[in-house]
């Protein structure tokens, strides 16, 4: 039902699929593509999660209740090393209609897929 982001990687360069889950606080959770040996990297996006009270895990985010994505949102133009996805779901706590998942996407700089 969702895209996912397509890399062309060769070995030994592999990514893994990580997820920033904020579901519980905002109905969002975002997917990243992160290179295994990108300790640094990991270590920030997991203190940038959990800072805003979300759960960093290697895992895709959840199918349930999803309604819309916004995809190839680059985290820092300065330094653009992580491309991820932002999702939307549907329910408490945040209710994410087509026109705010537009806005936001467009704030963010993605695509809506």
């Amino acid at each position: 039902p969702r895209g996912s982001i397509n890399f062309q990687i060769s070995a030994p360069h592999r990514s893994q699929t990580y997820s920033c889950n904020l579901i519980s606080y905002s109905n969002q959770c975002r997917e990243y593509e992160i290179l295994a040996t990108a300790d640094e990297t990991l270590a920030e996006l997991t203190d940038g999660c959990q800072s805003m009270g979300g759960e960093f895990r290697k895992t895709e985010c959840p199918d349930e209740n999803f309604v819309a994505s916004c995809v190839d949102i680059v985290r820092n133009y300065h330094r653009p090393d992580v491309i991820y996805n932002n999702l939307y779901y549907t329910g408490a706590p945040a209710s994410w209609s087509d026109k705010d998942v537009e806005r936001v996407c467009a704030d963010l700089g993605g695509e809506i897929e």
